[in-house]
């Protein structure tokens, strides 16, 4: 067991080493798959990405089973990538991504021509695919369940045959993530037309480029957590980190920390984050995460360790990701005397007690996104406990490293 305390760090300011979005990262190996010009600059080295990358590798060796670990993302693109291909391919993963659903993007892959046979229950890995020449005028796909399902169909409809035309159902989630694909697809000369419900796309090939990947606006999001816990002045430089024409719906974080204090500069190279003094706190804040739900873990630590009662809506996503997010967090946050609650259509209730550490070991679910949310209340004078801590290799691998910049160390026991 590891735990997590806080030293003085040897500076008020910190230069933090920011990884590059694996969201991005696992579009862009998807498009290069299809055309090897395009070229992929500051490519993520999170073991999602790295999933990835082995499992397209595999698509000249149909015979070797792919195992996709814990990558969800990495799972869903690559069943539609393989879905193009004229040979069959067998797709495993760990306990939990064999709990994920894939039903809606499977049965659109069928749609589309490919064959899907499933090893054990009908909807979840493990599973056997065999693609070939896919088509079909129009699709109608499920947008209430993931944004990934929809991101997987755009990235290779530029090679079926007379495009795509998806009909999204249901009301549309993660609807940030849809416009960044289609803006990576048209940096290589896609065309992309979003008409409200209508994606449609025309048959036409992705054209060699460079593209340098983005610094991640979900992972600056934890260090913005720490400048918004600390009790003196602390400063952070992210180098590289833009919101000017970044196509991460994430950068909304800097709207939703100006609201709790922390205020965000911009330089010329990146940007500042220092705590606001002159900001008066809230004493209920409300927000739909339909747009942003990887922020919610983060926004709900923040409250919690802030004493501000929330109500946080649009976190249906969150039940299907690398644990049931919303447990997991009600949980964890009782540990710290904090009374939190899940109502109707996946939204949480925040208490709003003044925190305080029962001593009880921190339990990361295996998700990254825990570990990382629930670190920097070590900031706050609490000196934590954490299980696997490692899990963080999933985005943001050098998290810990550079964590211990603002002075949170670990330590084993």
């Amino acid at each position: 067991m590891s735990g997590i305390r806080l030293q003085k760090p040897e500076s008020s300011r910190a230069e933090i080493h920011l990884p590059a979005s694996k969201s991005i990262s696992n579009r862009l190996l998807i498009m290069q798959s299809l055309e090897k010009g395009v070229q992929i600059e500051y490519l993520s080295e999170a073991n999602d990405t790295r999933v990835l990358q082995r499992g397209l590798k595999s698509v000249n060796s149909p015979n070797c089973p792919i195992n996709l670990e814990d990558a969800g993302t990495a799972f869903r693109f690559l069943l539609a990538r393989l879905a193009m291909e004229n040979a069959s391919f067998y797709l495993t993963g760990s306990l939990r991504l064999r709990q994920r659903p894939i039903k809606v993007l499977a049965n659109a892959l069928i749609s589309l021509g490919a064959e899907i046979v499933y090893e054990n229950a009908e909807g979840f890995l493990p599973l056997r695919i065999k693609g070939g020449k896919l088509f079909a005028p129009k699709l109608s796909v499920d947008a209430g369940c993931s944004s990934q399902f929809v991101t997987a169909l755009m990235l290779i409809a530029p090679y079926l045959h007379k495009g795509l035309h998806l009909s999204l159902m249901n009301n549309t989630i993660s609807l940030p993530y849809i416009k960044m694909t289609a803006a990576l697809m048209e940096k290589a000369g896609a065309s992309v037309q979003i008409n409200d419900a209508d994606i449609l796309i025309e048959d036409q090939a992705y054209k060699p480029i460079n593209i340098q990947v983005e610094r991640d606006w979900s992972a600056a999001s934890y260090f913005y957590l720490m400048v918004a816990f600390s009790g003196e002045q602390l400063s952070i430089f992210f180098k590289g980190l833009f919101i000017e024409n970044s196509v991460q719906g994430d950068s909304g974080i800097v709207g939703l920390f100006r609201r709790f204090g922390v205020k965000t500069i911009f330089a010329e190279d990146g940007l500042i984050i220092e705590k606001d003094s002159s900001v008066k706190l809230l004493g209920f804040f409300e927000f739909d995460f339909s747009g942003m739900p990887d922020m919610a873990q983060t926004i709900a630590v923040l409250c919690a360790g802030l004493k501000v009662r929330a109500r946080l809506s649009g976190l249906s996503t969150l039940v299907h990701k690398e644990t049931n997010r919303l447990i997991a967090l009600q949980i964890e946050l009782s540990k710290f005397g904090v009374s939190s609650r899940i109502i109707e259509n996946h939204t949480m209730e925040i208490g709003g007690e003044k925190p305080h550490y029962s001593g009880k070991q921190i339990s990361t679910w295996q998700d990254h996104r825990m570990a990382m949310s629930f670190a920097p209340l070590a900031l706050l004078g609490f000196e934590l406990k954490m299980d696997e801590i490692s899990v963080v290799k999933k985005s943001f691998p050098t998290f810990w490293q550079e964590a211990e910049k603002v002075g949170l160390s670990l330590f084993e026991e």
